[in-house]
C-alpha cells in the first residue's frame, strides 16, 4: 500500500512454495515482525496452487494496520482446470475466502498483482483493441 511506503509494519504475507520446487505456491504465511515468526498459515486445498498474494487494505484501515484488510490472489484449481479470484481476510487468515470468483478464462500463474485507476484501464483497452 502507498501510503505505508517507508513505515515500520507488523504483518508481512508471502506464498508458501511447495515441496517440488516449482512454481507451486500451496499456502499463504503471515509473518509478525514484532513478535517475530510465523504468525499464521492458510494451506489450499490439494490441486490448487496460488499466485501472488497482494495485501488490499480495508477501507477503514490506515497505513499502519497492516493486517486490516484482505489478501487477494489468483488460484488455479488444476483439477478442475479453472482460476478463481480470491480474498481472505488478512486479520482472522480463515482459510474459508471472504469471497471466490471464478474468472472466465485461465490466469497465468506468473501474472503479477497491480492496482491502476479505470482511466488507465481504459487506456490499456483502447490499445488492445
Amino acid at each position: 500500500r502507498d501510503d505505508g511506503v517507508g513505515l515500520n509494519v507488523r504483518y508481512g504475507y508471502s506464498a508458501v512454495q511447495g515441496e517440488n520446487g516449482e512454481f507451486d505456491f500451496v499456502g499463504i504465511a503471515k509473518w509478525d515482525f514484532e513478535g517475530g515468526g510465523l504468525q499464521a498459515m492458510i494451506r489450499f486445498p490439494t490441486g490448487v496452487i496460488g499466485g501472488e498474494p497482494i495485501f488490499i487494505p480495508s477501507t477503514e484501515s490506515t497505513a499502519t494496520d497492516d493486517d486490516h484488510g484482505y489478501i487477494g490472489m489468483f488460484l488455479w484449481h488444476s483439477v478442475l482446470g479453472t482460476s478463481t479470484f480470491v480474498l481472505y481476510d488478512a486479520q482472522t487468515m480463515s482459510p474459508e475466502p471472504v469471497v471466490e470468483l471464478e474468472m472466465p478464462r485461465r490466469v497465468p500463474m506468473g501474472f503479477h498483482a497491480r492496482w491502476i485507476t479505470e482511466d488507465e484501464f481504459n487506456l490499456q483497452a483502447a490499445v488492445v483493441r
